[in-house]
């Protein structure tokens, strides 16, 4: 598949940084406008290729640290509800 895929970017209106992209594959030029004019953000284009095979390798390192993050996640939220009892 080539083309050009076509999103709309907003910026944090105090420190001006991109928070929040939105993108479709299936976006023209037309509806990535509409859109952009809606949400107060700015129109973004980048060149689409053919898809390409992410190494299995790669797929497993970035599974593993999703899982680890969830698990970290978690038990600061049991720690922190510790703590809250232990003061309540």
């Amino acid at each position: 598949m080539s083309g050009i895929v076509f999103a709309v970017v907003t910026n944090d209106p105090v420190t001006g940084d991109p928070v929040e992209i939105q993108a479709d594959i299936d976006w023209n030029l037309g509806t990535a406008a509409v859109i952009a004019e809606s949400v107060g953000g700015k129109v973004v284009a980048a060149p689409r290729g053919p898809w390409q095979l992410v190494p299995d390798e790669v797929v497993a390192d970035a599974l593993e640290a999703s899982k680890q993050a969830v698990m970290d996640d978690e038990l600061s939220k049991m720690l922190d509800a510790g703590e809250e009892t232990d003061r309540g």
